[in-house]
């Protein structure tokens, strides 16, 4: 899934400018726009090593809690 998630990105960018002969804005903006592109990857590539406690899926029933059931 993080494959699909960055690569879906860039293929739209690389479609963008090709195809539709959109421009990239250069200058200060550039900083921004590398900025944006380096968070989105660790954002993908944190959650795609995350996983629940004891290796359970999430959600299951013995996890859930009722809704308005306050716990501690």
């Amino acid at each position: 899934q993080p494959a699909l998630a960055l690569g879906d990105v860039l293929v739209s960018l690389t479609l963008g400018v090709t195809l539709y002969g959109e421009t990239l804005r250069g200058g200060w903006w550039l900083a921004i726009q590398l900025l944006c592109v380096a968070l989105a990857a660790t954002g993908v590539t944190g959650l795609s090593h995350s996983h629940t406690p004891c290796g359970q899926p999430g959600g299951t029933a013995e996890t859930a809690v009722p809704a308005g059931h306050k716990t501690g």
